[in-house]
């Protein structure tokens, strides 16, 4: 007699989805935790340069943090000089500036570090400030440098006193209206980027005009303004 065939029992072909081992899942929360130590290290090591107005030096001699993107906002900054105008760039950094200014203009950089021939070394956040009468410069333009100043206001004063007319600039300006937590997380990003002023965009022109100086262009680059004052307009 024949025997009967037996039939197989069916093996399920889904295969159960693999899971994130235990030591991969730990080394990503170690990462995690050393990433946020080292942001928080560097928000309390820039805190302490804000409450004793000391700049970063290591970090502004290092040719990386001149980033090539920054161009960009230079080529804006240079439209809204004057033709002609004998100039004192502050934070000169990669001196791109001069090579998009307008026909006739004389270039004087300026900087926490030396940038070069002819680089007027200067902290902005040191008292007292220099005399910029032997440059003569009437125009003075500021590239992602008024967010790492203490005293704005005293600046600007300075400015004025220094016989400079009109004033070119760029400013991460602190948002309005935010939540509390919206604005903790900006002057956690505010402090973890070295900036020593959290002004809006108001203060900031209140600033200016308290001086005399009116606000005759305003333009953005990314989210951050670009203006041009000029003095007894």
């Amino acid at each position: 007699m024949s025997r009967p065939l037996e039939v197989a029992p069916k093996v399920s072909s889904t295969v159960e989805p693999s899971r994130p081992s235990t030591r991969h899942s730990a080394r990503h929360a170690v990462r995690r935790t050393v990433d946020g130590g080292r942001r928080a290290a560097r928000v309390a090591r820039n805190a302490l340069r804000r409450r004793l107005g000391q700049p970063d030096y290591k970090r502004w001699s290092s040719p990386e943090c001149l980033e090539e993107s920054w161009d960009e906002r230079t080529k804006q900054l240079a439209q809204l000089v004057p033709p002609g105008s004998r100039l004192i760039e502050f934070g000169a950094g990669r001196r791109q500036l001069q090579n998009y200014l307008p026909p006739g203009c004389t270039y004087i950089p300026s900087d926490l570090v030396n940038r070069g021939p002819d680089t007027i070394v200067c902290d902005l956040n040191e008292r007292p400030l220099p005399s910029l009468w032997p440059a003569s410069a009437t125009v003075a333009v500021f590239g992602g440098v008024l967010e790492y100043i203490r005293d704005v206001p005293g600046l600007v004063r300075w400015l004025a006193d220094q016989g400079v007319k009109t004033c070119v600039a760029s400013f991460d300006t602190m948002p309005t209206g935010l939540t509390v937590i919206g604005r903790c997380r900006e002057l956690f990003r505010r402090s973890y980027n070295g900036y020593m002023n959290s002004l809006t965009e108001q203060e900031l022109l209140t600033i200016f005009k308290t001086v005399g100086f009116e606000c005759m262009e305003r333009q953005t680059w990314h989210t951050q303004i670009i203006t041009q004052f000029v003095i007894g307009s």
